[in-house]
């Protein structure tokens, strides 16, 4: 967080779990959601302006599990005043999901309509929102009520960050390099940075993608990669 006269300035770091529903019922007609994303909105009189950065899933499949990266910016929060009474001392969050649906119209056209809908609401301490020092000293885990009996197990990662990618010459590398890089990821789940890499078993080269929250975030895996693979990191774009 930040500040400024104004209040403080706060992103918080999420990562939501979604299933999609197999069909419940006839009347639930839409077997796919198109550009499906997150947004939020603070009930709190403390927060002046929220503003959401999410992963967007392009389509949605019933029985598909995702994993969505979003950032919430909140700007003027305070917990300060002369008047006690007018600030809350916790941060709720409405969480709406957010898609669009092709309806048919006739039988030869369609429009393509925007819908949404309140999955659930999290709270936090207000202090501890504006007293955390970084995404990795404050993690928490929410579970909201989930059917049971449904698969979680996620299959695919949408982010909200932009990647950077290193081309990584595999043919110069003695060690297992798939055994360390995933115990890599193992050691950076906490720490809102990871990697993915693509390899057809051909190539003598991959792509690995850099996620993280921050540049220094950046700096420092690909320090930490050249430390593991020295010389075989030969293009960062």
């Amino acid at each position: 967080s930040s500040q400024d006269t104004k209040g403080s300035c706060v992103r918080l770091y999420t990562e939501f779990d979604i299933l999609f529903q197999n069909r419940l019922s006839e009347s639930e007609k839409s077997d796919s959601l198109q550009d499906f994303r997150l947004s939020f909105t603070p009930s709190c009189r403390n927060v002046a302006v929220a503003t959401t950065e999410s992963g967007i899933v392009p389509v949605f499949t019933r029985g598909d599990c995702a994993t969505i990266i979003s950032i919430i910016s909140l700007e003027g929060c305070s917990i300060a005043s002369k008047h006690l009474e007018q600030l809350d001392r916790n941060l709720e969050i409405s969480v709406q999901a957010i898609w669009h649906s092709n309806l048919f119209q006739t039988s030869d056209t369609f429009r393509n309509k925007k819908q949404g809908a309140i999955l659930g609401v999290f709270g936090l301490p207000m202090e501890s929102v504006l007293l955390a020092e970084s995404p990795v000293n404050e993690c928490r885990t929410i579970v909201f009520p989930v059917p049971q009996g449904d698969d979680f197990t996620t299959t695919a990662i949408y982010e909200c960050r932009k990647p950077y990618i290193l081309t990584m010459n595999i043919a110069k590398v003695r060690s297992d390099w798939a055994v360390v890089m995933k115990s890599i990821n193992v050691r950076l789940e906490a720490t809102w940075n990871r990697m993915d890499w693509h390899y057809d078993g051909k190539s003598p080269t991959i792509k690995v993608t850099i996620f993280s929250c921050s540049f220094h975030g950046i700096s420092g895996l690909i320090q930490m990669l050249r430390s593991y693979f020295p010389e075989a990191i030969t293009n960062i774009s």
